[in-house]
């Protein structure tokens, strides 16, 4: 995991479905080449960028803690609060 983490939403439109599937990716070090530490073949790895990280699905599991990590306490209350009201609108 990179220490300034770094979510990017992505939104897929489904045209068939007419269905939005919104997924947020997590900025890591690219785990074929380690982060540049293989050699031989992954010399020139095909799966990340020249900073030798990649994007992958961030797990609910990635989001908590580092949602934990990085927001104040009064930030992680407020989010709470916004996460209850979502819910009893539904």
């Amino acid at each position: 995991m990179l220490d300034g983490f770094f979510f990017c939403i992505a939104t897929n439109y489904n045209s068939v479905d007419d269905e939005v599937d919104h997924k947020i990716y997590v900025k890591i070090m690219c785990p074929a080449c380690l982060g540049g530490k293989r050699s031989g073949i992954f010399g020139n790895c095909p799966y990340c960028n020249r900073d030798r990280t990649t994007y992958v699905e961030a797990s609910i599991k990635t989001i908590k803690e580092n949602l934990c990590k990085r927001l104040t306490d009064e930030e992680k209350k407020d989010l709470i609060d916004f996460l209850k009201r979502d819910n009893e609108k539904k």
